[in-house]
């Protein structure tokens, strides 16, 4: 099968202007007929190629924060596309109302299931043991591709922690109403899902100012016209305030906190070291 042909030629049916990616930018009615008519270009290119999009699975889905929105309905080879309010896509639960409420719902089940399975089958073990199964099956399960979402309330922010200090009560067998979890968490050393959260964004910063990842971040991002006390030659300014829980708005303020000597460090692999231990 040529994959390789079908996605070369795939962008040439388009619009002009237009590229093939997972979302569209609709702003206008206008984007709205030009959108429906790269989708009847991409049924003609499925039906040239003989490659047939199974449509079950594709679906509209409207990001926006305003209460009523007006659209029009899009076909993909002769098949309405259906409306949807949420959809999965590389382990995360997208929300059309640009939320994490139902995404960290699911995660947290999830990780409900697994302590679960380890106090049935784990009980008796060393509370190092349990320690371990916490940190390598629970906990990159709370965190995973955090530098993408983020509790936006403190209901949202306390469901996740209510799983860590689970966690440390099985750690312990401890289950009384006096036992103290924050005394738990010190004595296994766990960092908390805020901080976690924070060396993952920042990390991923570190990588944009440094062109490691394919991400322009100079649009919506400046350098500081004037060096001050405050600022460092890595310091940024943020372009726009817009959705404050956002990867920049939220990151920025922590990045241009950092000290110089940890900014200045070369190495990716060193700084994520250095992060970790001025975090934590």
């Amino acid at each position: 099968m040529s994959f390789l042909v079908f996605i070369n030629d795939l962008p040439s049916c388009v619009s002009a202007g237009t590229k093939t990616r997972l979302f569209a930018e609709i702003n206008s009615v206008e984007d709205q007929i030009i959108l429906q008519t790269d989708l009847d270009a991409i049924s003609r290119w499925n039906q040239d190629w003989q490659m047939n999009f199974n449509t079950d699975k594709c679906f509209k889905m409207n990001f926006t924060t305003k209460k009523t929105i007006k659209t029009s309905p899009n076909t993909l080879c002769q098949k309405t596309l259906e409306a949807t309010h949420s959809h999965p896509y590389l382990g995360l639960k997208f929300c059309d109302n640009l939320r994490w409420k139902e995404h960290i719902s699911e995660v947290t089940n999830s990780c409900k299931k697994i302590l679960g399975v380890i106090r049935r089958n784990f009980k008796a073990c060393p509370t190092y043991i349990k320690s371990c199964l916490y940190l390598s099956l629970i906990q990159p399960k709370l965190t995973y591709e955090s530098a993408a979402w983020i509790p936006s309330t403190n209901e949202e922010r306390h469901q996740l922690d209510m799983i860590q200090r689970s966690a440390a009560r099985l750690c312990y067998n401890n289950y009384s109403r006096e036992a103290s979890v924050t005394q738990m968490l010190n004595q296994l050393e766990w960092p908390s899902l805020d901080t976690c959260r924070l060396i993952t964004r920042l990390s991923l910063m570190y990588r944009i100012t440094h062109n490691l990842v394919d991400i322009d971040w100079q649009d919506p991002l400046t350098r500081p016209t004037r060096m001050t006390r405050r600022h460092h030659p890595s310091s940024i300014r943020v372009n726009s305030a817009t959705y404050a829980n956002s990867f920049f708005p939220w990151t920025i303020p922590h990045w241009n906190g950092l000290p110089h000597d940890i900014l200045d460090i070369p190495d990716y692999k060193n700084f994520k070291t250095a992060i970790r231990d001025y975090l934590n």
